[in-house]
């Protein structure tokens, strides 16, 4: 409600003029020279404009600095727990992809939701709008708890889907060694 009333107040606040306003930011940021290879550039301010570098901001985000965009050891030890992170998204991809039932228990979880959500438009909107690399970084500390959610929830469910194998084939050994020891008496 809160949102609405500051974009209705607002114009610059609007939420359809979102991708006006990151175009803008992007364009700026090129001119005062604080662009690092690190602003998406998008010819088409719009919704669909957007939605088209999506895949990249969020890449962006995430991930840079990358390991061998290292100058300093500081940026080498950010490229090494970015890493860490890709392995890890590249981990639940892996398992959404092999066990859909992990990805049908998670969506209904309204914190796995919540969490996805807020990765994917906060991650949308600084990939887009980040001026440059260390600014990135930093925004990007917002994001982490939100990742390590969707992370731990899709674990948490791969384990639940494990015990329930290990339950029902315990179940089905049981079974069979009753039938077995009934077919031995007789």
């Amino acid at each position: 409600m809160g949102i609405s009333y500051v974009g209705s107040t607002t114009e610059s606040y609007a939420i359809e003029q979102l991708p006006k306003n990151l175009e803008r930011r992007s364009i700026d940021s090129v001119r005062s020279n604080d662009y690092e290879d690190t602003a998406i550039m998008s010819t088409d301010s719009s919704w669909t404009g957007l939605i088209k570098v999506w895949p990249i901001a969020i890449a962006y985000t995430l991930f840079r600095p990358f390991v061998w965009e290292a100058s300093s050891a500081v940026v080498f030890a950010q490229g090494v727990e970015n890493l860490f992170l890709a392995m890890l998204c590249l981990r639940a991809i892996f398992l959404a992809v092999t066990n859909p039932a992990v990805i049908r228990r998670a969506r209904r979880s309204p914190t796995f939701v919540s969490c996805l959500l807020f990765v994917a438009f906060y991650a949308l909107v600084v990939g887009v709008a980040a001026p440059n690399l260390g600014t990135m970084t930093r925004y990007r500390i917002a994001l982490l708890p939100f990742m390590s959610g969707i992370l731990i929830i899709l674990e948490y469910y791969r384990l639940e889907l494990v015990a329930e194998v290990k339950q029902k084939s315990s179940n089905i050994n049981r079974s069979r060694a009753a039938l077995s020891f009934q077919g031995e008496r007789n």
